[in-house]
């Protein structure tokens, strides 16, 4: 086989961000040469018009685009072939932890490897290389300093699936009692909270939040741009605090941004149950 592997970047920065952190883990384990296809699975084929947004990290040595590796597998016929051929290659469609995964010797790896079980053991090595390039962007710096200045601040994600039909249904939107109970979690351990509310669509979470008058609570004006989501989630890694929902961008913010005494609370039923980390707070 090959000293290389490879895997194939799709879908929002979430998603790319488990495909990465599990290619990265598993060329650290079998001692190989991490190479992230970040060209062929992004183009005018997908419905949501997802864009590479790990240009933005300290991940540039990892991308094919700079490599001679790109000239042939950067395309989607040469992932149909190894697919289609069995030349090395391992897909998983479904979202759960693979446990059989450990002995296999392939090089290309396509799927969403959403479970924290693939790669937990090198968050330290995540955590730098998913440093924030340009974190003091003009687009996040009022927004940067309030969140620093604040002393006891909680990040809510509020994802409601609300651009394409039928993603609601499929992925789950939260209730605002959900949020209701998170924040009484978290107020019932910790006193003086400023929230800062992130959303896509930030006038429904004002309507969902108009019952909390009587907590400090920041919106957070979003960043529309598909390209912009890392600014956003970096500006959520800043918090004390979690509340997220049923979204992979927002784990991701928490995952990265909890400190030793940072609460994360989580959806019970979140988008695959191997997401959660043991000691993250499910609620109903």
């Amino acid at each position: 086989m090959l000293n290389i592997i490879c895997v194939r970047l799709v879908g929002g920065l979430g998603n790319q961000l488990f495909i990465y952190a599990f290619g990265l883990a598993r060329s650290k384990k079998q001692k190989k040469r991490l190479l992230v296809d970040n060209i062929s699975g992004f183009s005018h084929r997908d419905k949501y018009n997802a864009v590479c947004v790990l240009d933005d990290y300290k991940v540039k040595e990892d991308l094919i685009r700079g490599s001679i590796y790109k000239y042939f597998v950067a395309n989607r016929y040469f992932w149909f072939l190894v697919k289609r051929f069995k030349l090395g290659h391992i897909e998983r469609d479904q979202y759960s932890h693979d446990d059989n995964l450990d002995d296999v010797k392939s090089c290309f790896f396509q799927g969403y490897w959403q479970s924290y079980l693939y790669f937990h053991e090198y968050k330290d090595v995540l955590k730098e290389k998913l440093q924030l390039m340009n974190s003091e962007n003009s687009k996040i710096i009022d927004y940067k300093n309030k969140i620093l200045n604040t002393k006891n601040s909680v990040a809510i994600g509020m994802r409601f699936y609300d651009t394409f039909p039928g993603d609601a249904e499929q992925y789950g939107v939260k209730s605002i009692d959900y949020y209701m109970e998170a924040m009484k979690l978290i107020e019932s351990k910790e006193k003086n909270l400023t929230y800062f509310v992130f959303s896509m669509n930030i006038e429904r979470a004002k309507e969902e939040l108009s019952i909390c008058r009587d907590r400090n609570i920041i919106f957070v004006n979003p960043l529309l741009r598909m390209a912009d989501a890392p600014l956003d989630m970096y500006l959520m890694s800043l918090c004390n605090h979690y509340i997220i929902s049923n979204s992979t961008m927002y784990w991701w913010a928490a995952y990265l941004g909890e400190a030793e005494n940072s609460m994360v609370i989580c959806p019970s039923a979140f988008l695959n149950k191997n997401c959660l980390l043991p000691h993250w707070k499910k609620v109903t």
